[in-house]
């Protein structure tokens, strides 16, 4: 749920293109006319996932956090298609999805082959990610769309602008004309610290943590046939059942469980006998992560931390709306956070939390006092 920012593709007669957050490769093919073209140009395809700050992780579907770099398993991938006619485009998508497969060795296979138009006609396509556990339907109320259902927390959803092109405009980087593919989600990771031990264990174990709201049905729309180069999809968020999303309890790095929910101590430096807080980043103890729809900067985001023995406290994350003036973006999409929990004593003997945000990409941090 990495953190990829962008993955650009290009199609040609020799390549598409696409680039992400690390590196790979691709290949496709289909005959969509059925015609018999003479000379007939095959579409292939290869990616990449690099972004302008070096190598991010890369989220595989339901498997947590990846490195782009060193892919363990393969990746789907599905594009919609629509071939310019005589008299224009359908205004339609096709009918059929077109299946792909990034493979380890990082080159793509297509289920079936892909194929420029002949006699100058153009091809449009649009890509979206994981394939699996999508629906596509090309005639939604006069919309094509792909949904996804329950969001889990652990599944990246990526999906691309759409791009026209033909054999004299390939879909290439060296023509300017490649896909690029967005995050629709955002991330936070979890990590909990306290500056002494008696404040750390007056608590109790942690069972875990939820999110209020973030567990949702996801719905893109496709541009029209009819739209131009750069083109989004427009995406909507729904809340299944209860809304609740649990924190996933996995080391995103590698996706290993992690066992319990300990709060990590500040090392002693100071005459009480705590620490300062300093050194949180080699002590605090990570809890996990979760991916989900963004918050903007005007919203807040609820945690909810649940005791083995009982009770929970609520955390909340505030929006600039609210009087924090550090935290002016929200939580986008494409941006994964690193959140700290402080726990500390207040003169009500209760729970305080402090809130700090790591922006991977950018690497701003704010502190949000809860």
């Amino acid at each position: 749920m990495k953190t990829i920012k962008h993955i650009a593709a290009g199609l040609n007669a020799a390549a598409l293109a696409l680039f992400m957050t690390g590196c790979q490769n691709l290949e496709v093919v289909n005959d969509p006319t059925g015609e018999g073209v003479s000379d007939p140009l095959e579409m292939r395809l290869e990616t990449g996932f690099t972004t302008g700050n070096g190598t991010k992780a890369v989220t595989r579907a339901g498997e947590g956090m990846i490195n782009g770099s060193t892919l363990a398993k393969t990746l789907d991938i599905a594009l919609a298609r629509v071939n310019e006619k005589a008299g224009g485009y359908d205004a339609q998508w096709g009918t059929a999805q077109l299946d792909a497969t990034i493979e380890t060795t990082k080159k793509v296979t297509f289920d079936k082959k892909q194929y420029y138009s002949p006699a100058g006609l153009k091809t449009k396509l649009i890509g979206w990610y994981p394939a699996t556990d999508a629906t596509y339907n090309n005639a939604d109320g006069g919309n094509a769309t792909v949904s996804w259902t329950a969001i889990d927390g652990k599944t990246d959803l990526l999906v691309s602008d759409l791009r026209e092109g033909s054999k004299a405009n390939p879909f290439t980087a060296e023509h300017t004309n490649v896909l690029t593919f967005d995050h629709l989600l955002t991330q936070i990771q979890i990590k909990a610290y306290a500056l002494s031990q008696e404040e750390a264990d007056i608590w109790g174990e942690v069972d875990k943590i939820t999110i209020t709201g973030k567990k949702e049905t996801c719905k893109i729309t496709l541009p029209a046939t009819s739209g131009s180069s750069g083109d989004k999809c427009v995406p909507s968020f729904t809340a299944d059942s209860d809304g609740v999303l649990e924190l996933v309890k996995e080391d995103p790095t590698n996706n290993t469980p992690l066992s319990d929910m300990t709060v990590g101590v500040s090392v002693a430096n100071a005459s009480d006998g705590k620490g300062d807080g300093s050194d949180k980043a080699t002590v605090a103890k990570l809890w996990g992560y979760a991916m989900f729809s963004p918050v903007a900067a005007q919203g807040s985001l609820t945690l909810t931390i649940h005791f083995k023995a009982g009770g929970t406290k609520e955390v909340v994350i505030q929006g600039a709306s609210t009087g924090n003036p550090l935290y002016t973006n929200g939580l986008r999409a494409g941006y994964s956070h690193l959140v700290y929990l402080k726990f500390g004593l207040s003169e009500e003997d209760e729970i305080v939390p402090e809130v700090e945000i790591t922006d991977w990409i950018e690497g701003d941090e704010i502190e949000i006092p809860v």
